[in-house]
């Protein structure tokens, strides 16, 4: 199943050198997202006028309110052959692991016993602990990196922001 479009009536700004056409709108997910992607499908509207895939298109969130938060994914369209056959793909942001410990020089804290813990990875003071100096933390792990959505219903996902995009069309094609 395709994702639906809502064209925006306001175009944005115009291509001067009549080349391309420009459209814009939101994106409504099909509810079930493939594995390669959610189709994006252009064709047998009324808003494009040319027939062609289209040249490049652009996919952002915008939060309903100011009180809520994007989810944070990449939107990436890969382009189909047709006007039909385009789909958005969408990663996830990956999460890091590793570990954090922390050492205190002896030498500088002298009497100083406990005042240092590791409390669920962050660095912490523990209460009474004064004039400590001479920490030393570090951090040894690995970054997350970008995983495709996984296949199945989105749920409430994308429940709190708003898919947006901006297309250019080829004109005279």
């Amino acid at each position: 199943m395709a994702t639906a479009l809502t064209f925006d009536n306001l175009q944005g700004v115009p291509d001067v050198t009549d080349r391309e056409e420009f459209v814009s709108g939101v994106i409504a997910f099909s509810g079930n997202y493939t594995t390669g992607g959610d189709t994006l499908s252009f064709a047998g509207t009324k808003k494009v006028q040319s027939r062609s895939a289209p040249n490049r298109v652009e996919l952002y969130e915008e939060p309903l309110a100011a009180t809520q938060t994007a989810t944070g994914a990449t939107f990436v369209f890969a382009k189909g052959t047709t006007q039909a056959n385009g789909k958005i793909q969408i990663f996830t942001p990956g999460a890091g692991t590793g570990t954090v410990s922390s050492v205190i020089n002896t030498t500088t804290n002298a009497g100083v016993t406990n005042s240092v813990n590791i409390n669920g990875g962050a660095l912490t003071s523990l209460t009474g602990a004064t004039g400590v100096t001479g920490v030393v933390s570090t951090f040894t792990g690995t970054g997350g990196s970008a995983a495709q959505f996984p296949a199945g219903a989105y749920g409430s996902t994308f429940a709190t922001t708003t898919v947006k995009f901006r297309a250019w069309f080829p004109l005279g094609q």
